[in-house]
C-alpha cells in the first residue's frame, strides 16, 4: 500500500478519536504511526489503526491493549 496522504492520516486519527487504538493515549498531531491491524491485509485501508509512536512494535508481543477495544 502506498504511503497515506496527510488527509488520510488525519481521517484515520479522527476515526480513533485522536487516541491510540492499542493503549488509548492521546495522539499528537505528528509522531504517531498508521498501523496495519492484520499484516496479511496490507493492501487495505480498512485494516488501519492509529498507534502511538513505538507502541505498534509491541503489538506482536500481545502486551498492548485498550479496555474499550
Amino acid at each position: 500500500m502506498a504511503k497515506l496522504t496527510k488527509a488520510q492520516r488525519a481521517e484515520l486519527r479522527e476515526k480513533f478519536g485522536g487516541r491510540c487504538a492499542y493503549c488509548g493515549c492521546v495522539l499528537p498531531e505528528k509522531g504517531w504511526h498508521a498501523d496495519h491491524v492484520e499484516p496479511v491485509m496490507r493492501e487495505s485501508e480498512q485494516d488501519m489503526a492509529a498507534a502511538a509512536k513505538g507502541l505498534f512494535k509491541l503489538k506482536a508481543t500481545g502486551k498492548v491493549w485498550h479496555e474499550s477495544r
